[in-house]
């Protein structure tokens, strides 16, 4: 298996799949960073465009240019000037009490329009079987 110049031809064989192997293995790497940085920089958009829920007057907020591994600014855009806000402890609460609130009265309703129709269906029944009678059950 020795050519003339005194290479193995399968050592080489082996060699050029473990460096194909790596190359393969630095672009999905490269790859799943970019997708990082990409789903950092709309992280960064969502949290701003959510604070603009809980504050009526939003201030600026910057989301920095994300700088990447390479050191150069992250190519997708991300970043720039969005509106930020500042709620306190207090409109928080008092947020959070209100939502709960709507939430539970609308729980609440929808258990009634069920419980409401089995319970007169069930108070028919004791009538029709004269069952509120305690003589004579």
């Amino acid at each position: 298996l020795q050519e003339e110049n005194g290479e193995n031809p399968l050592m080489n064989f082996f060699s050029h799949i473990g460096s194909e192997w790596d190359k393969l293995g630095k672009h999905v790497g490269n790859e799943i960073d970019k997708l990082g940085h990409q789903i950092g920089g709309e992280w960064d958009k969502t949290i701003c465009n959510l604070s603009k829920i809980f504050d009526d007057h939003s201030k600026e907020c910057e989301v920095k240019d994300f700088v990447g591994a390479r050191g150069g600014a992250f190519p997708s855009g991300a970043g720039g000037k969005h509106k930020v806000t500042q709620i306190s402890d207090d409109e928080l609460d008092a947020h959070i009490t209100r939502e709960m609130a709507a939430d539970a009265r609308e729980h609440i309703l929808a258990y009634l329009n069920i419980a409401v129709p089995l319970l007169e269906d069930l108070a028919g029944l004791f009538e029709e079987m004269n069952m509120d009678d305690p003589t004579k059950v």
